[in-house]
């Protein structure tokens, strides 16, 4: 049993590294030129509090032992639903001003309306 857990600690420690340097390339994707880096700075800032705050939720233990086990899962959880909300970048070209951000976004909420092709073709 020792074993197992040592490994899945090993395990989940590699996939939070893949994950942190996933998400600093999708911020540098995401954010126009003039807030690219900023919006990676807030990103790091983030990371770090969540690395001071998770020794300090190891201690919620003495309580409960699932406690932490918990808190940790809702939290893994909660993060995987909200990156869901997050958009697509594949094939797009990187925004260089907030103006570009915006027409990306309009672009998308703009509805698709099909033109049926008798109404297209009929002239009065």
């Amino acid at each position: 049993m020792r074993y197992l857990r040592s490994s899945l600690a090993m395990l989940g420690l590699q996939c939070i590294g893949v994950t942190f340097t996933c998400i600093n390339i999708y911020t540098g994707e995401l954010f126009p030129t003039v807030l690219r880096m900023t919006a990676v700075g807030l990103g790091q800032v983030a990371a770090r509090l969540g690395a001071m705050l998770g020794p300090l939720v190891q201690l919620l233990g003495t309580h409960h032992p699932a406690l932490p086990l918990l808190v940790y899962g809702t939290v893994l959880v909660l993060s995987g639903l909200t990156s869901l909300l997050l958009p697509e970048t594949r094939n797009l070209p990187l925004p260089d001003t907030i103006q570009d951000v915006q027409n990306q976004a309009a672009k998308k909420a703009a509805p698709r309306t099909r033109e049926h092709p008798v109404v297209k073709s009929t002239q009065f």
